[in-house]
């Protein structure tokens, strides 16, 4: 049985941001898990009990759920899914809960290799896109020479995949990617 539905609360610090009816956007962290309840951090407004709630959360990406309890700087939200996103849900909570308290925030542990197709696009959230070439990548993100400026923080899109401009690199700069690329895209001889 999975942590996660044991009853176990999982610690993960997910940062993202949150949209509920009536509110602006507002950022936010997934702070820990029990079964289909989540206990986030909000900053600025929150939602109302019984409110719809969606999150998008950095490296994990989109869930929807319902409030369940507003209190002092938080809320909880019970996580609606279907059973196959749940599981890959779940899978997630646990390998990112098992990281090292700041990795998150940086997830170089996730082994970098070369790409089959070094050669794409970074495109900015206006359009303008500048062509690139990957010099490594991971599941977490990407290093791109590309000959084009990108502050820190920009939101990218690296092929079709969203990302954030974490750094500058000789020559480029490095992307986190918004969620993890799932294990299948690299194939059999890729190792976390």
């Amino acid at each position: 049985m999975a942590a996660v539905d044991a009853g176990e609360d999982l610690h993960v610090r997910l940062p993202g941001r949150f949209l509920s009816d009536g509110l602006e956007e507002a950022r936010c962290l997934l702070a820990s898990i029990r079964g289909r309840l989540g206990q986030v951090v909000a900053e600025g407004l929150r939602p109302t009990a019984g409110a719809r709630v969606v999150l998008y959360l950095d490296l994990v990406g989109r869930i929807e759920g319902a409030v369940t309890d507003v209190d002092d700087g938080r809320f909880g939200v019970r996580i609606a899914a279907p059973p196959a996103k749940w599981l890959r849900l779940v899978r997630q909570f646990e390998m990112l809960a098992r990281l090292p308290r700041g990795t998150v925030e940086d997830l170089r542990g996730f082994r970098r290799i070369a790409s089959e197709c070094p050669d794409t696009t970074l495109t900015r959230a206006g359009g303008e896109a500048a062509e690139g070439r990957i010099t490594n990548l991971s599941r977490s993100g990407a290093a791109v020479l590309v000959g084009a400026a990108f502050e820190v923080g920009e939101l990218v899109r690296l092929g079709t995949t969203q990302a954030r401009v974490v750094r500058h690199i000789e020559g480029g700069v490095a992307v986190q990617f918004l969620r993890l690329l799932p294990l299948e895209t690299f194939g059999p001889a890729y190792a976390p």
